[in-house]
């Protein structure tokens, strides 16, 4: 009897030992779940913010796209006038350059002309 009630002891600390061990393990094992969670929460907390930096960024491209692309019609459209413009001055200045030669043959003959009248007075 005495014999087993020293095995019983023995089992009976051997299993408080355990129990302890595991209590321990439970802690520990709690604790590295509780910083877990907090890393976790901290990095969805991240994410969120990231999420929305890349939403606020798209906007912001998507606006600046919207902005180029009205800038390059309106430079498109001034380039057209411009090139309107151009035209119309060419052909005003090719004018230009006719009447010149007009007025130079004019001029050339009123010259030869007043050279005749000399001789003749």
């Amino acid at each position: 009897l005495k014999k087993e009630r020293e095995d019983l002891k023995k089992s009976l600390d051997a299993a408080e030992n355990k129990f302890r061990k595991a209590e321990a393990t439970t802690r520990t094992t709690i604790e590295q779940n509780e910083k877990l969670t907090k890393k976790l929460e901290a990095i969805e907390k991240e994410m969120t913010s990231l999420n929305s930096a890349f939403g606020e960024a798209q906007n912001k491209e998507q606006t600046l796209l919207n902005e180029v692309n009205t800038e390059t019609v309106r430079i498109e459209t001034e380039l057209e006038s411009l090139r309107h413009e151009c035209d119309t001055l060419q052909k005003k200045l090719n004018e230009a350059i006719e009447r010149n030669g007009e007025l130079e043959k004019e001029l050339e003959l009123k010259i030869s002309v007043e050279k005749d009248l000399a001789k003749l007075t």
